[in-house]
């Protein structure tokens, strides 16, 4: 936002923070906007998508960013798979296995790669091959209206979406934005864009109104909605009309038994339903008894270890009940206990706070029954002094010479009464466990259910509708004196049964209720039922199948067919093709009549196929190994495919084909090899174009920068002699400012044109990014001839007015080899820091780079 308010929009103020390094936070605060954002829907049970963030390129220096990035989401609880990323093409250019660490670090911690911007920049195959990314987004320069590329698009785009598919990578084209471009995008198999056409940027809460307006669906527009399907007047066979035909005999034959066998099948059925129901019902409530009593024994073992622990105390401290000992021995013995706090009150202090009525109500019968020498299991409580927890205090007296002094206190959480050891998940979870009294009524034991009274439990679930007689059995067994634990079927809450038990626990008139979810048990019994409804189905219809099988047995003449028939009918799945079959132990070879159309070939029927008999079919001779290794039963699998060059029939040229074959064994030995023929000759050169077109500058027609320095560094390595010049143009930025980047794409094409007439026709031209290009001369090391070519490069540029390109020059570096480097780094290095100096000392400038280290 500007100072007077109005908005600076990202392109003005990216490049300047690029700059300063500062764009790195940039991304970094975006991304945790999102992630804030994201966080609160989920927080709020809002439905959300997954959201891209844009990445600078400057992260790939960084080799924390990934984990700088990933800590972001972490820290809102963020799942990766909502928050991904997105880098451009040319960033790859700039230090590609920065790029492909930074991805794979990325995609390892779960979160999604876009590769965006692909096109408009010079990447070129090495993404497929070296980058392991989920989405890829088509540039706009795809869409260009221009009928030079639009020619060249519909070649490559169903390459790419080809290439896309079979690495599992989701390609989309982006700036569509008329209703031609989407479809045409849909016909060449691109099946995600955005632009325009469908909606301009708006705010995420206005996006999330209408997906819920669509029930979870974007509205396509207008013209791309569906077409409702025409109800047509149709008539079926059966409805007396020309196709009628009565049923024949044996179908109603048919029909009859399937229907007794379904009448027996489903009484079986019911009786058999409630006999395992009811099996699985004692299943549960067997386990579930033996799971409460055991928690029940787990809770009095706890409270008996606390007990004895207390009794030795007492004997302790009736021995020595000097403070200092006391305190000293309570402080060691606290530190080593995370659980129990042991504590001493003296008689003095308990009629002290009784007296000054600080102590609890029940404090006196407390100390009446200490004095008596029992052990005392107090009430659940509330203690803040605890840290706000609810708790329960196990006292016994101290004596000392027979006199009471006192008592050794242990103070538990009360949650540990209701704590629960792991349950049989093959049955069910647990839903609940309380603790109660025998009238039902719920002990609070965990400070989130608050310091009221909660009421009681017999209460609570009258109001979820359980029945009566089942409420009797509930009452019953809260009044029932039976340590051992029963347990209840209550009923059936959201699709699933739900079981209570309970015992009583021998202190304070206490009762452990647990309540079992019994989802998976009740999902075995289920599918129990299901497939054994599914198992006689599958027999009502094997028996349907067999009797019409038995039937057209009778009606039809059964029929023979020998090995060599079968494999004919195999053939014939190949109808649309050349097939050809293989007889390995007569060695014939035959193929089908409509062969001589597709390749030269001598006979339909050919015996004899050794190395000197394979020109009969005319195969080139680089590929008869791979075809002889074929016939020979050499291959790794027993079917595959091979590619070789066959002679036209009409033509002594060589053309691709594709050979797919199956071997066939009689008693373990290779008996015949079948496949067939197929002309791939349009698919190979294809591929021969896409490859040169991922070589290849869209603009201007160059190389780009990869094909450019590999066969830069194979003319060096081969000659190790040449002229390397680095061409950048001279105020680009003000020609696409000032005439727009239409002309300052002409621009470029024009000084691409001006390099073809000057340099030779085997020298290596390319375009290695933005305005800058560059030319290697091998061969020739002349620093004079270097001067020549570069002038007479700025003499073809004056004549761009006549072209209707602005007015444009070229600053030149020039590094020679081997003086200034061996290797395409060093002279691409050496001619860019040329080229810089000839910038600094003015316009249309040439520099060696000599002349910068020895200026």
């Amino acid at each position: 936002m500007g100072k007077d308010g109005s908005l600076i929009f990202p392109d003005t103020f990216l490049e300047a923070m690029e700059n300063s390094g500062a764009v790195m936070e940039l991304d970094r605060y975006i991304c945790r906007q999102v992630c804030v954002f994201l966080a609160d829907r989920i927080r709020n049970g809002l439905p959300v998508v997954p959201i891209s963030v844009n990445l600078s390129h400057l992260h790939i220096r960084d080799p924390a960013a990934a984990d700088k990035l990933h800590a972001i989401g972490e820290e809102y609880h963020v799942p990766p798979g909502l928050v991904e990323f997105e880098l451009t093409e040319a960033i790859l250019l700039e230090e590609f296995s920065g790029a492909k660490q930074l991805i794979d670090q990325l995609r390892a911690y779960g979160h999604k790669v876009t590769i965006d911007d692909f096109g408009s920049a010079y990447a070129g195959i090495g993404v497929w091959r070296e980058l392991n990314f989920d989405c890829l987004k088509m540039d706009r320069v795809f869409l260009s209206d221009s009928p030079s590329m639009r020619e060249r698009n519909e070649a490559l785009m169903p390459n790419i979406i080809n290439i896309a598919q079979r690495l599992h990578v989701q390609v989309l084209c982006e700036g569509v934005e008329t209703q031609e471009q989407c479809l045409c995008l849909l016909r060449l198999g691109c099946t995600a864009v955005q632009g325009f056409f469908f909606s301009k940027p708006m705010p995420p809460m206005q996006l999330f109104r209408m997906l819920e307006d669509g029930d979870g669906r974007y509205p396509l527009p207008d013209s791309l909605a569906p077409v409702k399907e025409r109800k047509t007047a149709c008539r079926e066979p059966g409805d007396g009309g020309p196709g009628h035909r009565r049923p024949h005999p044996y179908l109603l034959i048919i029909l009859s038994c399937a229907v007794f066998l379904g009448v027996c099948i489903t009484g079986v059925l019911i009786m058999n339903r409630g006999q395992t129901q009811q099996e699985f019902r004692s299943m549960v409530e067997e386990t579930l008894n033996a799971y409460t009593d055991g928690q029940r024994e787990s809770t009095l073992l706890e409270i008996a270890g606390i007990t004895s622990t207390l009794d030795s105390m007492a004997v302790l401290f009736g021995r020595d009940n000097s403070p200092a000992f006391i305190s000293t021995y309570l402080l060691a013995l606290n530190e080593d206990s995370q659980e129990v706090t042991y504590s001493f009150y003296s008689y003095e202090d308990y009629k002290e706070q009784i007296a000054d009525g600080t102590a609890r109500p029940e404090a006196s019968d407390t100390l009446a029954r200490l004095m008596r020498g029992e052990t005392v299991v107090s009430e659940i409580t509330f203690s803040e002094r605890m840290g706000n927890v609810y708790c329960i205090g196990i006292g016994v007296p101290v004596r000392k010479d027979g006199k009471f002094i006192g008592a050794v206190r242990g103070v538990i959480n009360a949650e540990t009464l209701v704590s629960t050891e792991l349950y049989n998940p093959s049955q069910g979870e647990i839903a609940a466990v309380f603790l109660t009294d025998s009238d039902s009524r719920i002990f609070p034991v965990r400070m989130e259910e608050g310091n009221a009274d909660t009421g009681r439990l017999l209460d609570m679930m009258r109001t979820w509708g359980i029945k009566e007689e089942t409420m009797d059995e509930l009452r019953a067994a809260f009044a029932s004196d039976d340590k051992q634990a029963k347990s209840i079927r209550i009923g059936i809450f959201d699709g699933n049964p739900y079981y209570i038990a309970m015992t009583g626990l021998k202190y304070n008139d206490w009762h452990l209720v647990v309540c079992l979810k019994a989802d998976r048990a009740f999902a075995h019994s289920q599918h129990i039922v299901y497939s054994t409804v599914a198992s006689i189905a599958v027999l009502i219809t094997a028996v349907i199948l067999a009797s019409a099988i038995i039937i057209l047995f009778v009606r039809k003449m059964q029929r023979r067919f020998s090995f060599e028939e079968q494999r004919y009918l195999l053939l014939e799945r190949f109808s649309d093709t050349v097939l050809f079959d293989y007889d390995c132990r007569r060695d014939i070879i035959r193929f089908t009549s409509n062969s001589v159309k597709l390749f030269r070939v001598h006979d339909l029927m050919q015996k004899g196929n050794g190395p000197g008999q394979l020109n009969l079919i005319y195969v080139y001779a680089g590929d008869q190994i791979v075809v002889r290794r074929m016939l020979d039963g050499q291959a790794d699998a027993p079917s595959g495919e091979i590619r070789v060059r066959l002679m036209r029939p009409d033509t002594d040229e060589y053309f691709w084909c594709m050979i797919q074959y199956q071997y066939l064994h009689e008693n373990g030995v290779l008996d015949s090899i079948i496949g067939k023929i197929t002309d791939i000759d349009e698919y190979m050169r294809s591929e021969e174009r896409l490859l040169r077109m991922s070589e290849t500058d869209g603009l201007t027609g160059l190389l780009n920068k990869a094909a450019a320095e590999k066969q830069i560094a194979e003319r060096l390595m081969e000659k190790g002699r040449g002229m390397l010049f680095i061409i950048d143009a001279d105020g680009f930025k003000h020609i696409n400012d000032m005439y727009g980047h239409v002309a300052g794409d002409m621009a470029l094409r024009f000084i691409g044109d001006c390099m073809r007439r000057t340099f030779r026709e085997g020298d290596v031209l390319g375009r290695v990014g933005g305005d800058e290009l560059t030319v290697f001369v091998s061969d020739i090391n002349s620093r004079r001839t270097a001067q020549k070519k570069a002038e007479l490069l700025q003499k073809h540029l004056e004549s761009c007015l006549e072209t209707g390109v602005p007015p444009l020059s070229v600053s030149i570096g020039v590094a020679l080899a081997p003086a200034d480097g061996n290797t395409f780094l060093e002279l691409f290095s050496a001619a860019d820091k040329a080229m810089y100096a000839a910038k600094k000392n003015g316009k249309r400038q040439v520099f060696f780079y000599e002349d910068v280290l020895y200026p």
